[in-house]
């Protein structure tokens, strides 16, 4: 996504969610997802519920305090609910 309007820039990364999820499904089956979370994503997660598949999610930062801190980030409720979906659907 290219540099520009940082919440058009925003918007734009969550919207891609579904075009993620479609390329998943492009490609399926699948025995298990592994996705490295990333701001605006919460797709790889979203496409193991629905399909019930197992899904690992790595975790490495506090990526919306970094964004905040070291970048720029307006819509931090939105920033927040992606971060929070995939954690809420994972079973361990």
């Amino acid at each position: 996504m290219p540099k520009g309007d940082p919440a058009v820039r925003e918007q734009g990364l969550f919207q891609q969610n579904q075009t993620l999820q479609n390329l998943l499904t492009q490609a399926d089956p699948y025995d298990l997802v592994y996705e490295r979370y990333s701001l605006w994503s919460h797709a790889g997660m979203t496409f193991t519920q629905n399909c019930q598949i197992p899904g690992i999610l790595e975790v490495n930062a506090p990526l919306i305090e970094e964004q905040a801190t070291h970048r720029v980030l307006l819509d931090r409720d939105l920033a927040l609910q992606v971060a929070k979906q995939p954690l809420d659907q994972q079973q361990l």
